[in-house]
């Protein structure tokens, strides 16, 4: 009989900022061209640090052969040589990741060994075959990697800056692995994730050349539409720009800073010239990897229409029409964000949208024209601005305790689901619920619950009101008090 070996071809990368192949073709962790005599890898926060051995020519080996490969035992498996790499944090916040195990198509006339046949280990923890392995989706990734056959999670961990995380995986084939398999083959990449958006399709870093950049304060002015290599569908923003951390995107000519963020200025609206990034048609925006990212400001973006759109952990300020008519995919506001300007999500119409955990602030006509699904404003929220719900259309809304201030005109012509006015309430300025659900469904009840007693909420002392707080032309909406 011609008996073939087994062959096992691993790469490893890292994902952040760019996409880093240091293991290719016929080999484990060797390093591709342009990166030999290198054993560290640097990207964002991140750094990879490989170990280093040296052959009988003390010649750096970055990475063990293993062409001729045979089943082993678990016991032999584990006692086998394994590659180490370090994951170290540059950077003074805590950085999350995730290492994953991509297994690759074999092109004919080979054979891909099946996945259950193959078993690995990382650091300490328990063998597993990779068809055992926790499987990501990989649906997305048919155009940009169409040579990866499946995807799974090894491990999520987050590393602090004087605390690296050092691991060492290893692979071979199971004991039970059947005769008809020699000869077959194994190609697989392991891959380190960072930031938020773990295993997000890894498309590729958006050249530094598209952007208008003042490296000054590390502001991204202006996007290049017009430019052949800047796509308008894929956007995946750089960490930093010429080596400048990137901290904020903004467009050139500002809303002036007198504007009250809590008072609807249609002047502003009128006057809105074109986004720092563009009026666009976006798929896939990614920000998340912009560790740095901390405003993204007046009129960043417009036009995210049934695309994907991914913010940074470290956010803190959303600013004036920042997403305006966004009408893409779920959207996640981190709990690093205090600030959600005006008008900032006007006209949205896209899925799920979660607020986190910080927001303080909600500028005025911030879901104007709300149409997505329903909306839970966080207990951190303590004023709600001018408008700011108003022709509000979602299906429900939920206000917790902790808000203390509702602006004039924040829930006019509203005509969304059922809410309740929490007991913390101290402010509720004139017309805030002026035609309150006037244009709703005649057989829905117009009733806005008060978690309060009815004394309570008409002792001035305790929550100021407007004498036309209510106002509306058509019938008042009942006042269910929800206290005794």
């Amino acid at each position: 009989m011609n008996k073939k070996n087994y062959k096992i071809v691993v790469a490893l990368s890292i994902c952040m900022v760019l996409s880093i192949i240091l293991l290719t073709s016929y080999a484990l962790w060797k390093v591709k061209d342009g990166q030999s005599g290198s054993n560290t890898i640097l990207g964002s926060c991140l750094e990879i640090e490989l170990e280093e051995e040296l052959d009988e020519n003390d010649e750096p080996i970055i990475g063990i052969t293993m062409e001729k490969a045979w089943p082993m035992s678990d016991e032999d498996g584990m006692a086998s040589k394994g590659y180490t790499f370090t994951v170290k944090n540059k950077c003074d916040e805590d950085v999350n990741y995730e290492i994953v195990l991509e297994t690759l198509k074999i092109a004919a006339p080979d054979n891909k060994m099946p996945d259950n046949f193959v078993k690995v280990r990382l650091d300490n923890g328990g063998v597993k075959r990779v068809s055992e392995l926790e499987e990501i989706d990989n649906d997305s990734k048919a155009t940009y990697a169409s040579n990866i056959d499946s995807t799974h999670k090894l491990f999520t961990g987050t590393v602090s800056k004087n605390s690296p995380k050092t691991h060492t995986i290893r692979q071979w084939i199971s004991s039970d692995a059947t005769p008809s398999t020699i000869g077959y083959n194994y190609e697989t990449k392991v891959k380190v994730y960072a930031g938020q958006g773990l295993a997000e399709p890894e498309y590729a870093i958006t050249p530094e050349e598209c952007f208008t950049f003042d490296a000054s304060t590390g502001t991204i002015t202006e996007y290049d539409l017009n430019n052949p290599v800047c796509s308008n569908k894929i956007l995946v923003l750089p960490s930093t720009i010429d080596g400048v951390l990137v901290k904020s995107i903004m467009w050139n000519e500002q809303v002036p800073a007198n504007k009250d963020p809590l008072i609807y200025n249609t002047s502003v609206n009128t006057n809105l010239p074109a986004s720092a990034i563009g009026s666009n048609q976006w798929d896939y925006v990614d920000l998340s990897r912009a560790f740095g990212l901390e405003v993204i400001g007046d009129a960043s973006f417009e036009g995210i229409d049934n695309g994907k759109l991914l913010l940074p952990n470290n956010l803190k300020h959303i600013g004036w029409f920042a997403f305006y008519s966004y009408n893409g995919d779920d959207l996640v506001i981190p709990d690093s964000v205090t600030f959600i300007g005006p008008e900032s999500f006007k006209a949205y119409n896209g899925n799920s949208l979660t607020i986190g955990s910080s927001v303080e602030t909600i500028g005025a006509a911030a879901f104007f024209i709300y149409s997505g699904n329903g909306l839970e404003i966080p207990p951190s929220v303590k004023t709600l601005g001018d408008e700011a719900f108003c022709l509000y259309q979602g299906p429900s809304l939920v206000l917790n305790e902790g808000l203390e201030i509702i602006s004039q005109g924040a829930f006019e012509e509203y005509n969304g689901g059922e809410f309740t006015i929490p007991s913390t309430i101290k402010t509720i300025e004139e017309y805030a619920f002026v035609r309150y659900n006037e244009n709703g469904d005649p057989n829905n009840p117009k009733v806005i619950n008060i978690n309060m007693s009815e004394a309570d909420f008409n002792d001035y002392s305790k929550v100021a009101k407007s004498f036309n707080w209510i106002k509306t032309s058509a019938e008042k909406p009942t006042l269910n008090y929800l206290v005794n």
